[in-house]
């Protein structure tokens, strides 16, 4: 229950959709006589709000902290026994080709894994994920993708039933213990991963992949939805990192 609270949670603070709520909220407020000035506030305090959002340098100034917290990894040779890669975003349509079945963030995390796993000669992919509405799990997917990339199926461990990170560190905590391990998920994400793992005695390596913010390049002023997408993941670690610290679980 808690689960699917915290997910609807984070579905109804996704940008734009408080602002929105905000502009309906003032344009009803205005048709009503003595509160036509509250409801202009509001309406103007949404299009003000959803501008911001929608600004790269507001979403490069919200990703910087998370995502330059950990530098790329760059670790090779022996001992590191497994790479771990965290779960995101699939779909199990056969309608479409393999390489679609896994959406962005997932098949970069994917790919970085394996790439570190070859730098590891005899280490092993550990790759986590739930199925939510679909009929395969998240980790099944990446291993058909990991097999279909070259990946032979005894490299592979599929743990397919963490819901969410708090899971994935639990489980595969308690697989692994305090051997040292690579793990890989999205750079705005790592933050949150390591400390969960940690909570549980784990020693993680962290490999930060898929990164939004590109350092160096010109930043337009220029609003856009790629920008506000941007602020949405910000804001849904920021929050993830609140509840886990309001739960007690970092």
């Amino acid at each position: 229950m808690i689960f699917f609270f915290k997910k609807l949670v984070s579905h109804l603070l996704c940008l734009p959709v408080p602002m929105m709520v905000l502009i309906a909220v003032g344009m009803v407020l205005t048709r009503q006589g003595q509160r036509a000035v509250v409801g202009r506030v509001f309406v103007w305090l949404g299009l003000l709000l959803l501008l911001v959002g929608s600004l790269p340098p507001v979403a490069d100034a919200l990703l910087a902290p998370l995502e330059d917290r950990y530098p790329p990894y760059t670790g090779q040779g022996e001992g590191v026994d497994f790479v771990v890669v965290l779960g995101g975003g699939h779909t199990s349509s056969e309608q479409l080709p393999l390489s679609s079945h896994l959406n962005a963030a997932s098949l970069t995390r994917l790919v970085e894994g394996m790439h570190i796993q070859r730098r590891h000669p005899g280490s092993r992919l550990i790759l986590s994920g739930y199925r939510f509405k679909e009929p395969l799990a998240n980790g099944e997917v990446m291993a058909r993708v990991a097999e279909g990339l070259g990946l032979s199926r005894q490299e592979i461990i599929v743990e397919p039933n963490p819901r969410d990170t708090k899971d994935e560190a639990r489980l595969i905590g308690a697989r692994l213990g305090d051997r040292p391990f690579v793990l890989v998920t999205s750079a705005s994400h790592m933050g949150r991963a390591v400390a969960l793992f940690q909570a549980q005695g784990c020693q993680p390596l962290p490999a930060p992949t898929y990164f939004r913010r590109k350092p160096g390049n010109h930043t337009s002023w220029w609003p856009s939805a790629g920008a506000m997408a941007h602020v949405n993941v910000a804001l849904h670690e920021y929050l993830g990192l609140a509840w886990a610290r309001m739960r007690g679980q970092l």
